[in-house]
This record gives structure tokens, sequence and C-alpha cells, in this order.
């Protein structure tokens, strides 16, 4: 798994490593920049998740394994990164998502008779600790 998630980051970084093919209003945007899912074949430019979710299509995989292999905290992360950063912090923030994987906080959920626990499966950086800490995880 990975190996998955370093292939997957590093041909994220790769569809997004020209700034013209990167948005920051859309998952993915057509020649027009009308937005369009990244998994089309019209998208030309691609946020950073728009970027993990193409390349996760082009290995025929489901989107779901991008929680299973990153996790909602770490994805949310990358899209605060790329709405409020610049190209070289979208393509930084791929680069820590699919680089040592003991640094990042997994959050997992299991149903367990009937309860809901968060299991810290990884620790990662201070952002993500204080984050955790305060529970903010917001949204995009």
């Amino acid at each position: 798994m990975d190996s998955l998630r370093q292939a997957l980051t590093t041909r994220a970084r790769e569809i997004i490593s020209d700034p013209a093919c990167r948005t920051q209003s859309a998952t993915g945007c057509d020649a027009l920049s009308r937005p369009v899912s990244p998994a089309s074949a019209e998208a030309r430019a691609f946020c950073g998740y728009g970027a993990l979710r193409k390349a996760l299509h082009e290995r025929g995989l489901p989107d779901r394994w991008l929680v299973e292999m990153f996790n909602t905290a770490a994805l949310t992360q990358l899209i605060r990164s790329n709405d409020s950063g610049t190209h070289t912090d979208a393509l930084a923030s791929l680069h820590a998502l699919g680089s040592d994987v003991r640094r990042h906080v997994v959050y997992r959920q299991h149903l367990i008779n009937g309860r809901i626990c968060a299991h810290i499966k990884r620790i990662c950086t201070q952002s993500y600790i204080g984050t955790a800490r305060t529970g903010d995880w917001g949204a995009h």
C-alpha cells in the first residue's frame, strides 16, 4: 500500500507540475475553465486533490481508496494548502502526503457494538496534532 501511495502522489505531482495545469477553483476544469470531474477526459487543470483523484482513476481504482490510503485529515490539509496556497504549496503537500507514512495522523472509524471509535494510527507534524486536539477538521 505504501508503494501505491507514493506512486499516486508522484503521478498527481506530475499532473499539476505545470502551473497552467493547476486550478484552485474546482477539482477539475476543462479547456474553457468549466468545472468537470477530474476523471473526465475533458479535464485539463486540477487542484491537488483532483490530481490525486485523476491518478487514482488512471489505475482503475474508486475514490473511496483515497480515504483508506491517506485519511480525511490529510486530504483536508491537501485541499486547504491548494486552495489558500501557491502552486509550490500544492506540490509540497502532495509530496508530504506520499512521504513517510508514519508521519501522518490517520483517524479510522470502526463500528464496534454500535459505537464509533476513532483510533490514531500514525503520528505526524505539529500542525496535524494541533488540529487533532482542537477537533477542527473543516471541509472543502
